[in-house]
């Protein structure tokens, strides 16, 4: 990794995987748009339009309630879940959620 790169990690403003993708850590991306963060967990059929339609497009996409987006979702954050709350346990395995749209 280069060290403009490394300096972001160790800024804790961007992570990189074992394949060189580089993706914004939470917090910063809430100290760039100075706003609550929009998440939607668990959405997989036609609900997703009304969810859009009531809270808008969300920043976050989270196939599943899982350790990876509980760690994501920060204080002041707004969380729409397609099925159950925040209170139900994160499945034991964490899904890659960048690919989702």
């Amino acid at each position: 990794m280069n060290s403009s790169l490394q300096k972001l990690v160790d800024a804790g403003r961007i992570t990189v995987d074992a394949d060189g993708v580089v993706r914004l850590t939470a917090a910063a991306w809430r100290s760039m748009v100075n706003a609550p963060t929009l998440h939607f967990v668990g959405f997989k059929d036609d609900r997703v339009h009304n969810a859009r339609r009531v809270f808008g497009e969300p920043d976050f996409w989270h196939r599943f309630w899982d350790h990876r987006a509980a760690a994501e979702i920060a204080h002041g954050d707004v969380v729409v879940f397609a099925e159950g709350d925040e209170a139900m346990p994160p499945r034991p395995y964490a899904f890659d959620d960048s690919a989702m749209q």
